[in-house]
């Protein structure tokens, strides 16, 4: 059940992301960027608006002292901070 609702979450977040850079492309490509921060660039406003679009879409709220790089180095560090707020 937990890898099921993992997976669903991955999905989630990965299509926020996309939507949001607007990249071209999959969702299953982005899910294996080990670093999407330096990848695409991301300044802290990009990531700013990125998590405030995560906290509204999961109906969470990200802690102040959990804001740093480590939480949006992938889909998969993300998700698992997400699945630990719902």
């Amino acid at each position: 059940m937990v890898q099921k609702e993992l997976a669903t979450v991955q999905d989630k977040v990965a299509s926020i992301i996309k939507g949001h850079l607007g990249l071209d492309i999959s969702a299953e490509a982005l899910k294996q960027i080990e670093n999407f921060l330096e990848e695409f660039d991301l300044n802290s406003v990009d990531a700013l608006e990125l998590l405030l679009k995560i906290e509204n879409e999961f109906d969470i709220e990200i802690d102040d002292e959990d804001l740093n790089a480590e939480l949006l180095k992938s889909v998969k560090t993300l998700s698992n901070y997400i699945i630990t707020k719902l």
